[in-house]
């Protein structure tokens, strides 16, 4: 954590104290959870994963045309930060989002923080109160100074595994208790190798319906999505033991499907670098290799040394693209429309941005969100 980050940090939770302790604000946060909460089954939510909220007109006019009432909007990242005087690392806020307008009319927003792994292994024991005080204070202090309309719901991102779900699992009740009271609902994602692991640490889930297959292998056909892979981890006895567990406790678990995509450049067979790139339609640096139709993704081979979204590619490189194709959206939907029955609440998508939401008609988004 820089500097800057430590100043902000200490000046957003200052601000957050001193706003919080006028009873305007305390209405504005206590005993609106529950009509809050309702708001969030009306309309269609979206990711938005940028560190600047300024939308294009498209984008705005993609919210507008598909009744977009939700963003769950990405504020700041925590991360394992330096720190001299402890010595070891300390869990800090890094990456916080900027706001260069408005939220539009008529939308609400979910803040999200992501945890790394880094930030809860650095986490001691007893120590996860402060950290989820100081998630809140900042979460809410963003909200205050940007005069954002609140959703009365805050997200936590964490691909937490076996070796530090005990960790994570101790901040989530901390910060359970401390949003309860505000009549703030706690959620979080789940990632498809989390969905065997027992009863969630949050109010709900949201089930992260890509990133199914391992990006850097070179035979990988699509780590986005594919529809085998991702059927791999919602099959099975303990997944069904998993789901009938939620089902009784009336846990909710919504489910994002993706649109975005990206370039895995591999040297020599072996893993390079990922490009956020998906167009090699220049002929003079790149040639189709196949092995599936161009619209879908497939390979390239680079012709020339080149740069591309700012990596140094040469002349031999292979890049396999991956984007996520809407037959594979569509069956997938389709069985977890079936499978997860009455735990399913909720489509989200991921995420809003002007080159994710060209890859798919209107027609096609309106089929993702019925």
């Amino acid at each position: 954590m820089t500097t800057k980050e430590k100043f902000i940090f200490i000046a957003f939770a200052l601000a957050a104290a001193l706003c919080c302790s006028c009873d305007g604000l305390r209405g504005k946060r206590e005993g609106a959870g529950s009509e809050q909460a309702d708001s969030l089954l009306q309309g269609n939510a979206i990711y938005y994963w940028k560190t600047t909220f300024e939308l294009s007109a498209k984008e705005e006019e993609f919210l507008r045309r598909h009744d977009i009432k939700t963003i769950y909007m990405r504020f700041f990242d925590v991360d394992a930060d330096d720190r001299p005087d402890r010595y070891g690392l300390e869990p800090g806020p890094v990456a916080t989002i900027q706001f260069k307008q408005a939220i539009p009319q008529g939308i609400r927003v979910v803040p999200v923080v992501f945890i790394t792994p880094e930030a809860v292994r650095c986490t001691y024991y007893e120590e996860e109160t402060r950290l989820a005080a100081n998630i809140i204070d900042r979460v809410e202090a963003i909200l205050d100074y940007n005069d954002i309309p609140f959703a009365g719901e805050i997200q936590f991102d964490c691909d937490w595994t076996q070796s530090t779900q005990y960790s994570f699992y101790n901040i989530c009740p901390y910060t359970k208790d401390i949003l309860s009271q505000k009549g703030i609902t706690l959620s979080g994602t789940v990632r498809l190798h989390q969905i065997c692991f027992d009863e969630l640490p949050f109010d709900k889930g949201v089930l992260m319906m890509y990133n199914v297959g391992n990006t850097k292998s070179y035979y990988e056909e699509n780590s986005i999505l594919n529809f085998h892979g991702a059927m791999d981890y919602m099959t099975g006895k303990r997944v069904k033991e998993m789901r009938k567990l939620r089902a009784k406790n009336c846990s909710r678990l919504d489910v994002a499907y993706p649109m975005y995509g990206w370039g895995v450049v591999f040297r020599n067979h072996e893993f390079y670098s990922l490009l956020h790139e998906t167009d090699f339609s220049d002929t003079s640096l790149y040639k189709y290799t196949g092995p599936v139709k161009e619209s879908d993704g497939g390979r390239y081979t680079v012709l020339q040394d080149t740069v591309c979204d700012r990596t140094s590619l040469k002349a031999g490189d292979e890049i396999r693209v991956e984007i996520p194709k809407i037959e594979t959206i569509r069956a997938l939907k389709k069985f977890n429309d079936y499978d997860l029955g009455e735990l399913k609440k909720r489509t989200i998508l991921y995420h809003l941005d002007t080159n994710c939401i060209n890859r798919f008609s209107d027609e096609q988004i309106d089929e993702i969100y019925r």
